[in-house]
């Protein structure tokens, strides 16, 4: 495929991504415009799978984490915080760290804690 038409499919995709989601997510966790920008790490090179994975491990972690602790400011706390099981990593800094394996990682946690 040329690069030019991936580029084009990529932007169509971006218009996909559904920004209420994103948001409430942005709002919910109190995030700045940059951070916000951040979770899915979109660009004009980003891989249209690359963006379906984060989003979809996106929805994950805020679906479980809101069912799990049933309170935002607890939610938010607990995304601020050095966790054991992230090797003293605290979620959010490995969520808008743009590395699609620290979402994975952070999803696991998640999936653990709330015994996905």
């Amino acid at each position: 495929m040329s690069e030019k038409k991936d580029t084009e499919q990529n932007m169509d995709l971006r218009k996909k991504v559904p920004p209420s989601f994103l948001s409430k997510l942005a709002t919910v966790w109190r995030l700045n415009e940059e951070q916000a920008r951040a979770l899915l790490k979109i660009n004009e090179l980003t891989d249209k799978n690359d963006i379906k994975a984060r989003l979809k491990l996106l929805v994950k972690i805020r679906v479980w984490l809101d069912g799990f602790f049933r309170d935002v400011e607890v939610e938010k706390q607990w995304l601020c915080e050095k966790h054991e099981m992230l090797d003293k990593a605290k979620p959010l800094e490995l969520i808008l760290s743009g590395e699609l394996k620290n979402l994975q990682r952070v999803e696991g946690v998640v999936a653990y804690m709330c015994g996905h």
